[in-house]
């Protein structure tokens, strides 16, 4: 069986805490999964630092990773429902 698993995470002002997030799901030892991390708009570097913590990744971890940045507040709700859509059937 081959089940994909997806983190979804909205974030919004936690730079402090979104870096042991990242490194959280890549210590899994459940390999079939793929990450979308939602920046609502973060004021405080955390955008900065999912950028720079995933393009350092090597390629097989980074395509694990979408990165989708708002471009107004939408709230955590409203963003994970958003991001089921870019969620394949496959």
């Amino acid at each position: 069986m081959n089940n994909e698993f997806v983190f979804v995470i909205p974030y919004y002002n936690c730079s402090d805490d979104i870096e042991k997030t990242i490194f959280s799901m890549l210590s899994q030892s459940y390999n079939n999964w793929r990450a979308i991390l939602i920046n609502d708009m973060s004021t405080d570097g955390a955008e900065k630092t999912v950028h720079d913590l995933c393009s350092s990744l090597p390629g097989s971890y980074r395509e694990k990773f979408t990165l989708i940045d708002n471009q107004t507040k939408q709230g955590e709700v409203r963003n994970t429902l958003n991001s089921v859509k870019t969620i394949d059937d496959n």
